[in-house]
């Protein structure tokens, strides 16, 4: 029916904006319709669907404009403990109350966690300096707030990334199937990666610097589960079981791929009021399969492209959208 599509849209955008200002405390307009939880979950769902729905969510949020040099490329920073220090460090030099620190964690399609997923017993001090960047934020952020509590980890976890997307399991432990109900070895749509979780307002403390060893700050931590185009040593492994076909024999693909977690990604960042954005090399380590050298030497270029894009309501770029947008990697 005519205007059906229309009405489809603007109820993903109130629900969008219902979210959104229920996890990031956006300052909600008068009438808006944003007075109930979301879902019993600590963790938002993001995703957009078309130009109309960003368009619509960019035309409420005022572009910082100016403060970032268009053109110019993200600088990355190596810091020894990663991002948990690189953090750290911004936010001791910096105004606090000026900082809305958003960081993306290299997430897993297959498996919330990553290696943590798997444990028997609690989470430790050790593997907040795994050399997984999931697995050691994810660390940091329950040790942190919970320590040593197994139980507290454990219901952290339930409330958030549990369970939250991954492989189902079913039929089998060699079964595709996964809860966002798309076949990642197969996959020939790029926007089958358009989308991100989110778990706002967590802990963490920087780890390895000695000045900013052991010092909290909170942030919000942005899962950006990106393209896999490697194998695991096994058919029950969950790289195996991603490994998208097309992503491993198709460069420019595989390229297309993160450019839409990144949009998205950035998109969940900018529309929740995140002032300073640390991003994660997405598919640049353990899967990025045959094509790791050459992704590291585009990676920086890809996230440029992706914040000069126009996306605001007058054309204002995304990238008008931040104070600052680093890359930040672990030396």
């Amino acid at each position: 029916a005519p205007g059906t599509e229309l009405a489809t849209v603007n109820e993903k955008i109130a629900n969008n904006k219902k979210a959104l200002y229920e996890f990031f405390r956006i300052a909600r307009p008068q009438g808006d319709p944003a007075a109930k939880q979301v879902s019993n979950r600590s963790l938002l769902d993001f995703r957009l669907n078309s130009n109309l729905e960003i368009r619509e969510m960019y035309g409420r949020k005022n572009a910082v404009r100016g403060t970032k040099r268009l053109g110019e490329p993200p600088s990355t920073q190596v810091r020894p403990g990663g991002v948990a220090d690189l953090g750290a460090e911004i936010l001791s030099n910096r105004n606090p109350k000026t900082v809305n620190l958003g960081i993306m964690v290299a997430g897993n399609s297959g498996l919330p966690g990553g290696d943590l997923a798997n444990r028997d017993g609690p989470i430790t001090a050790a593997d907040k300096n795994h050399k997984g960047q999931e697995e050691s934020i994810v660390a940091n952020a329950i040790l942190t707030k919970y320590g040593d509590d197994e139980k507290e980890q454990s219901e952290f976890w339930k409330a958030t990334i549990g369970g939250a997307w991954g492989l189902s399991g079913q039929p089998n432990k060699t079964s595709r199937a996964t809860l966002q109900r798309v076949d990642f070895v197969k996959s020939e749509d790029v926007n089958d990666y358009n989308g991100c979780n989110i778990v706002p307002d967590c802990q963490l403390e920087g780890k390895a610097h000695a000045g900013h060893r052991g010092a909290r700050y909170n942030a919000h931590l942005f899962f950006a589960n990106s393209v896999n185009a490697s194998k695991g040593r096994n058919a029950q492994s969950t790289l195996t079981r991603t490994c998208n076909e097309k992503a491993v024999n198709d460069y420019d693909f595989f390229k297309e791929c993160i450019k839409v977690k990144l949009r998205s990604s950035l998109d969940a960042m900018a529309l929740g009021g995140v002032t300073h954005a640390l991003v994660a090399k997405l598919s640049c380590g353990i899967n990025a399969g045959p094509h790791k050298a050459q992704i590291n030497k585009d990676f920086a270029g890809i996230l440029q492209e992706v914040l000069n894009e126009p996306v605001g309501p007058n054309r204002e770029l995304r990238g008008q959208y931040f104070e600052e947008v680093i890359i930040a990697d672990r030396g």
